[in-house]
């Protein structure tokens, strides 16, 4: 369950994390305002989908190489 959280919850997450934490740093002083109003949700998004499947992909690698390593069909 651990290691399904990683590979695909963790990276769709990580650019919106990045994003409020840069909004936050620079808008420490200022007053009113969402952090959300100017999010560039497209960008964010289209990252997210990219980091994930960049992380299906290596986890297809290396299941795949793991089990040809141990002498079985693979996973794809």
């Amino acid at each position: 369950m651990m290691q399904k959280l990683l590979y695909h919850v963790l990276p769709a997450l990580l650019p919106f994390a990045f994003y409020v934490a840069y909004v936050i740093a620079v808008r420490r002083g200022r007053a009113g305002g969402g952090v959300f109003d100017d999010a560039p949700w497209y960008w964010l998004t289209l990252t997210a989908l990219v980091l994930m499947i960049i992380s299906m992909l290596a986890f297809w690698y290396t299941n795949v190489n793991v089990a040809a390593a141990a002498g079985g069909r693979g996973g794809g």
